[in-house]
């Protein structure tokens, strides 16, 4: 069964971000709203663990 996407528009946000900082602000915002990290990958165009470490830099961890 496919995940679906918590919102659909606002990961198209992300795609429109237009630096770094605010991509990741907003990458870590859509994880936190319930959408996997794969989906997110998918959307952006680069593998899960990056959008892993992006998330994992975001929250200071």
């Amino acid at each position: 069964m496919e995940e679906e996407i918590a919102d659909p528009t606002f990961l198209e946000r992300i795609k429109r971000a237009i630096d770094k900082k605010e991509r990741n602000a907003l990458t870590l915002e859509a994880y936190e709203a319930g959408n996997p990290q794969h989906k997110i990958a998918e959307l952006l165009g680069i593998s899960q663990p990056a959008v892993h470490g992006i998330i994992r830099r975001s929250r200071g961890v």
